[in-house]
This record gives structure tokens, sequence and C-alpha cells, in this order.
């Protein structure tokens, strides 16, 4: 009972002072009251920008629309070797997904949110479940804006889409590159994977230095298979034009594939190792600002 009308009084809230929601949740996950009056650590700054995020960044959070984006980039820039994973279909109807839907391997994903995603093998099934078919239409019907209180979910058309998966050549999911870029600039760069469920990670600096930033910082991957220039330049140009942004890529076998753009990772709650972690990146957040960087 209390557990429900702790999350009833929130969901309330969001709706009446959403600033005020945003400290609460961030406290509940970071273990101190944040200022974003004078934003001293990396996730008070995220946050901050979480609370005054624009809705004009819609178009950069839809995971369909932001293809167009990237592909624009990749022209106008040279950036060649950047691939995009293949996109089978998308739909803003469930009947007509399951019309065009032929039961084939793919992630079916939707646009408008994070975490709406789940794999069909094309192998143990010919068809979606109903639980799967029903999971659609609840994404569908979800406002994820109410949800999370980001305004660039606010205006997305929802859609549902399936794509082809990525894998390397031994059959493996392809590790992820996610580049946390401040102002338009590489900071912080971490490689993940996931073996046998379990979320692996190492960090490095925009030099390629290990840096011991996060939890659970016992990945050990192989830097000379991982296209380091590239991963920069790409993450410098498509980040252009924002105080804060994390680029995420896909590696299979030596090339980079297009992820997403995530404004707000962890909710502005990033799992560092410490506070002081959290002001050092601060600290150097601040430096970029000011033209301090070193990309």
């Amino acid at each position: 009972m209390i557990k429900i009308l702790k999350r009833l009084f929130l969901e309330i809230l969001i709706l009446v002072d959403r600033t005020l929601y945003f400290k609460i949740t961030f406290y509940k996950r970071s273990n101190y009251w944040p200022n974003i009056n004078f934003p001293r650590t990396i996730n008070e700054n995220i946050l901050k920008l979480k609370i005054e995020s624009p809705e004009c960044y819609s178009v950069y959070a839809d995971k369909v629309l932001v293809r167009e984006i990237v592909e624009n980039a990749i022209f106008e820039h040279n950036l060649n070797k950047l691939k995009l994973p293949v996109m089978l279909f998308y739909s803003d109807d469930v009947e007509d997904f399951l019309r065009k839907f032929k039961g084939e391997e793919s992630f079916v994903k939707a646009n408008h949110g994070s975490g709406m995603c789940f794999y069909f093998d094309g192998k143990t099934q010919n068809k979606l479940t109903p639980s799967q078919i029903k999971m659609m239409r609840e994404w569908l019907c979800t406002d994820y804006y109410k949800f999370s209180g980001e305004a660039c979910y606010k205006n997305i058309n929802r859609k549902v889409f399936a794509e082809k998966p990525l894998r390397c050549k031994d059959g493996s999911l392809p590790d992820d590159i996610k580049v946390h870029c401040y102002f338009g600039k590489p900071a912080v760069i971490q490689i993940l994977r996931r073996t046998t469920g379990k979320l692996e990670r190492k960090t490095y600096d925009e030099n390629w230095i290990e840096r011991p930033w996060f939890k659970n910082e016992v990945l050990s991957p192989d830097l000379s298979l991982i296209p380091k220039e590239e991963v920069l330049l790409y993450a410098k140009t498509l980040s252009t034009g924002f105080e804060y942004v994390r680029v995420d890529f896909y590696l299979v076998d030596g090339l980079l594939y297009f992820s997403e753009l995530t404004f707000y990772p962890a909710s502005a709650s990033l799992p560092l190792t410490s506070k002081k972690i959290d002001e050092e990146l601060g600290a150097k957040y601040r430096e970029f600002r000011n033209g301090g960087d070193t990309v």
C-alpha cells in the first residue's frame, strides 16, 4: 500500500512540478540533493539539461527519424565507413506491423522511448506471440514524456519497427561503444559488453587512457580492434551543437554502426564509482565548455 501511494505521489508530482520530481528521483538514485543553479558534478549538469530539455530535440530522440539525420551527416562529412543497422520496416499500427512482419530474426523496437525492445529469433518462433503483440500495443499507448518528463519525447509520432540484428563473424553480438561528448567534443568513452546477462564495461578518456570512473569496470577489450580515430571523428561530428550528448555505436568486426543519440543517460544518474569522480567529470565538463579540451 505504501509503495502504491509513493508511486501515485510521484505520478502527480511530475505533472505539478517537474523540477521537484526530477530532484527527488535524482536524490533516490545518486544519494545527494542536486544543485541545478550552480551544478558542480557531471550528473547535476546532465540533470539541469534534462529539466531544460527542449521539445525540438524530438527529431534526435526519435529512433526512426534520427537515421535520416545520420545519413545526411555521413554524406555531408564523408563519413563513408559509418554504417546503420538495416531497418526492415516500421509502422504506427500493430495490425499493419503484423501484416508486414515475415517472421525473420529481428529486434522489435519502439521509436519513442527507452527500453522498448525485444528479440525475435526467427528459428524457434515463426510468428509473434500474443504477449509480444500485447507489448507492442502497450508501447504505442505509452506517452514516454509523461513517464520520464523529458521534453525530447513529447512530440514523437509513435511507431514500432523491426531491425535486422548485427552479429560478428563468430556469431556474437557486437560490443557497444558509447561516447559522452561535452560541447561537441568526445570526453568519455565506454566499451560495453553483455556476457551471460551481466553488463561489463571499460572506460577511457578522450585520449584512450583507461579511467576507472564507472562501476563494474571489469571488461578487457582489445583496443587494437577498435577504429579509435573513427570513433572520435564520428562522435565529434554527430555531437556538434549539443552541450551534452552520448553518441552510441555498435562495433562489428572493426566496423562502426550508429546506434542512437542519448541526451540524459541513466536519467542523469550515471553509475560512477564515487561523488569525487562525479565532481571530477563535472570539472572536466566546465573545462570543455571553456575550450580546454584536448581533442
